[in-house]
């Protein structure tokens, strides 16, 4: 427990590039179903992901939470709710460190629920076809299923779409390829 508490503290002043004036300009954060979203916020936020992957800092957060000790407080425990709370507002907050165009920008939640109603009355195939997001954050039924190690685990699987997706990110920067490599490398996943 007391890893966690010591690992968000850091992560908030890691974060928390942003000025008083900036985070008071943004009004209450205020999450939205992606459907619910216009096309501009759409797009504002895939590239506040864009921008994060180009910094370094989007695999940051891949890291914490593949990290060990970190994933076993994140999933083998009762504070499963609560560390993916307070790892969200630190990621959002990190996203609206990426510049002044992600000042605002909110994390955005997918409705899997409307998804699931829709899979069972038969509207759709699966919850990759009854979700929007799936699609326009890079794919979901067609692609090839791959492995990513991340920092010397092995594991972390992943669809690589091979039709086009919205969202391209370039790279992906991965620490080390296979254990003790020492090694980054650009990964195109996207």
């Amino acid at each position: 427990m007391k890893f966690l508490w010591v690992l968000s503290f850091g992560l908030l002043v890691f974060v928390s590039g942003l000025s008083d004036i900036q985070a008071q300009t943004c009004g209450p954060r205020i999450r939205k179903d992606w459907d619910m979203l216009t096309e501009i916020e759409k797009t504002t936020y895939k590239n506040a992901i864009r921008a994060a992957m180009d910094s370094g800092d989007y695999v940051k957060f891949i890291e914490m939470h593949s990290e060990m000790r970190s994933e076993m407080e994140a999933h083998r425990q009762c504070m499963f709710i609560y560390w993916h709370r307070l790892f969200l507002v630190v990621f959002e907050n990190m996203l609206r460190g990426q510049g002044v165009a992600y000042a605002c920008v909110t994390v955005p939640y997918f409705n899997w629920i409307v998804a699931s109603a829709r899979v069972a009355s038969g509207e759709c195939n699966s919850l990759g076809d009854c979700m929007a997001i799936t699609k326009e954050l890079g794919g979901w039924t067609s692609g090839v299923e791959r492995t990513l190690w991340i920092n010397g685990i092995s594991g972390q699987s992943f669809w690589q779409p091979i039709a086009q997706a919205s969202l391209r990110a370039e790279a992906f920067i991965v620490r080390e390829q296979t254990p003790h490599s020492g090694r980054c490398f650009n990964q195109k996943i996207f």
